[in-house]
């Protein structure tokens, strides 16, 4: 019995094993975010309240306007993660992947190199944002992401069917 997945990893494969990696509560990139600006509007608010206090009114332009433009640059998340994307998009090369299962193991091909991962090396996994992480030893990882599977290929549920059948451990890891 032989598996074969076709697929494109892309930087979003990247930040999937990177939550896989924490192995905790799984916050989402909205989350993240508004967590950041709420720290910093708070301390903003707080410097402001002191220059109130210290009647130093340039002092309170200055910081209000920090107020401003950080309200005017993070706001809506949805712009910011459109920025973001673009920015990873350029940091991470997108790579054709073929993943073949079989009797022995895996065989990874990428770019003209062939990679054999053993059924003893493969420790866990998980399913992360849409992409299949299987952790291999020696802290290595194939990334299957569910989005760009070819129409050819095998599915994700077919690869976890057999994972899972072979005794491999799923890690669970949940998103907020």
């Amino acid at each position: 019995m032989t598996l074969a997945l076709e697929y494109t990893n892309d930087h979003r494969s990247f930040v999937a094993k990177y939550l896989f990696e924490r192995r905790e509560r799984v916050p989402t990139d909205r989350t993240l975010h508004y967590k950041a600006i709420g720290v910093q509007v708070l301390v903003l608010l707080l410097a402001c309240f002191a220059a109130v206090e210290a009647q130093n009114i340039a002092l309170l332009g200055c910081f209000a306007f920090l107020l401003l433009a950080l309200l005017a640059r993070g706001l809506p998340y949805s712009r910011v993660a459109k920025n973001l994307e673009a920015a990873a998009a350029k940091t991470f090369p997108t790579r054709k992947h073929r993943l073949e299962v079989s009797e022995k193991g895996l065989n990874e091909f990428v770019e003209g190199i062939e990679s054999f991962a053993p059924w003893s090396s493969v420790h866990t996994f998980a399913i992360v944002r849409d992409v299949l992480i299987v952790q291999l030893s020696a802290g290595l990882f194939a990334m299957v992401p569910r989005y760009s599977l070819a129409q050819s290929s095998a599915t994700v549920e077919q690869f976890v069917d057999e994972l899972r059948r072979r005794g491999v451990r799923e890690q669970a890891v949940t998103a907020t």
